[in-house]
């Protein structure tokens, strides 16, 4: 079903074909290596592909949903570290190209399509009972003070579109730089001191480091109101939650598609035959899902019991993830207890596509399927 899928698509076909050639024979260097990591990055910006979502842009290329979620499936099934990075990129223009800002949408949106300028994200903080970040206005702009926990991209991005609380508690979301900023100490506290911006050292994370998360702490940091892509009201982002709960089932469902691409692989050099009914079933499972996924971007309802569905597909999606990538290492035998071995990369993924974008009430979901699922 997925390749039937991919190859209707002229668009998914041509990613695809490139994925093969320029990816898949190096996606254990873009695991560790930050410059094979920048440079295929690169790769996907020379194609046009960088801001599928953001249609006000003058170039590049744009695509519907679920064509964007077959895009999504693909990265994952070839380098998890690239479609971690590229998404983040993805959703900054998918912000600015949605914003009120027109200088910006003028400036930035058709060179992050082709990724001559980079740009992250940092708003996940605001899904915490209190948001560690907060912005006050001042002049011609705001000031921002606290910290953003997780922003994935120091040396790749050159900005980032952070999210700050207000005190009405609607939220800011303005363009920083990803560098850091010291104040002088000969400056004084008015409307033109910039205030100071600390980067942490890259986290040391299991899954995916190559990318590089750290910690940005602002003290007074301006934001003038060139760089404020919108504001947002309070519930913006529980909002967004719901309307994009299927939007990393993608990831899960191209981790689990790389399992079972390395399960075939093991089956065909070992000569276990005996093994392809298994494995046949678990890609029947994944493409069942996959297409269940498909069908629902195109309803537009997001009553409960709508988006309660999502969230139940989003958690086979993970389900899926953890038990390819299980069958992967079982398939392969001890090798793939190697660091640097597909099926321990792919394994390591399915960790990081099980929390990415979650909220309570999808661990809630992935919880009850993990609970449910027969002994």
């Amino acid at each position: 079903m997925i390749e039937s899928f991919i190859s209707q698509s002229e668009f998914l076909q041509t990613v695809h074909d490139w994925l093969l050639e320029q990816v898949a024979p190096q996606s254990m260097q873009l695991d560790t290596e930050p410059d094979a990591l920048l440079n295929a990055f690169k790769g996907l910006g020379e194609q046009g592909w960088l801001a599928l979502r953001a249609p006000h842009k003058k170039s590049g290329t744009t695509v519907d949903s679920a064509t964007y979620f077959g895009f999504q499936f693909l990265l994952a099934r070839y380098s998890g570290a690239l479609a971690f990075l590229q998404t983040q990129h993805q959703s900054a223009a998918g912000f600015i190209a949605g914003g009120t800002n027109s200088h910006l949408k003028a400036t930035y949106l058709s060179a992050m399509a082709t990724g001559q300028h980079r740009v992250g994200i940092g708003y996940s903080h605001l899904r915490r009972p209190v948001s560690p970040l907060h912005a006050v206005p001042d002049s011609d702009g705001y000031r921002v003070t606290g910290d953003i926990p997780w922003v994935t991209g120091e040396g790749f991005f050159e900005e980032c579109v952070i999210a700050a609380t207000l005190p009405s508690g609607d939220v800011i979301l303005g363009v920083i730089p990803l560098v850091e900023h010291f104040s002088s100490e000969s400056e004084t506290r008015d409307s033109l001191q910039q205030g100071s911006l600390v980067i942490s050292d890259p986290m040391p994370l299991m899954v995916m480091d190559v990318t590089h998360t750290v910690r940005v702490a602002l003290n007074h940091w301006f934001i003038p109101a060139r760089h404020v892509v919108d504001i947002k009201s309070a519930n913006w982002l529980p909002m967004r939650d719901r309307q994009n709960v299927l939007k990393a089932a993608s990831f899960a469902l191209g981790c689990a598609q790389a399992g079972l691409d390395l399960i075939t692989d093991a089956i065909d050099r070992k000569g276990w035959r005996s093994l392809t009914p298994y494995r046949n079933q678990l890609q029947q499972a994944v493409d069942t899902c996959f297409t269940s996924c498909i069908q629902r971007l195109g309803q537009s309802s997001l009553a409960e019991p709508e988006v309660e569905y999502r969230r139940q597909l989003r958690a086979q999606a993970v389900d899926l993830a953890g038990r390819c990538a299980q069958g992967a290492i079982a398939t392969v035998g001890g090798a793939s207890n190697l660091l640097h071995h597909p099926a321990q990369r792919v394994y390591r993924e399915a960790l990081m596509f099980t929390v990415t974008g979650q909220t309570p009430d999808v661990a809630q979901a992935i919880l009850a399927q993990l609970a449910n699922r027969e002994p």
